[in-house]
């Protein structure tokens, strides 16, 4: 946010100070598009400064507070009067014969995660 303010005070004081005859509007224009200046190269030399020596790495990563495994078995079924194939039913939902053949198996694992602020 800090950021944003000091390039729209940057972007406005340069219009000013083209646009402007009076020279004590060009003067005070001209000094805020410096200080914007300034303050925009010493936010940028501050979150540099802080990666290289990981002090904002340490306070902003955020930390795992629980973590959930949920495990979903997904099986493909091969009636054994029609040979349809189908899965997650107890008869086939073409003819209704409960007789059916196993044809693969697969484990599926879906970890979900929640996050400490």
């Amino acid at each position: 946010m800090r950021g944003t303010i000091a390039l729209v005070v940057f972007f406005v004081a340069m219009a000013v100070v083209t646009a402007a005859d009076n020279y004590t509007v060009k003067a005070l224009a001209s000094f805020a598009f410096l200080l914007s200046l300034l303050y925009a190269f010493g936010l940028v030399f501050v979150f540099l400064f802080q990666r290289m020596r990981g002090w904002s790495r340490e306070k902003s990563m955020l930390k795992i507070e629980e973590k959930v495994v949920k495990t979903k078995t997904v099986t493909l079924y091969e009636c054994g009067h029609c040979k349809a194939q189908y899965s997650n039913a107890q008869t086939c939902p073409n003819c209704g014969s409960p007789y059916r053949k196993t044809l693969v198996e697969k484990t599926e694992e879906e970890t979900v995660e929640k996050w400490k602020k």
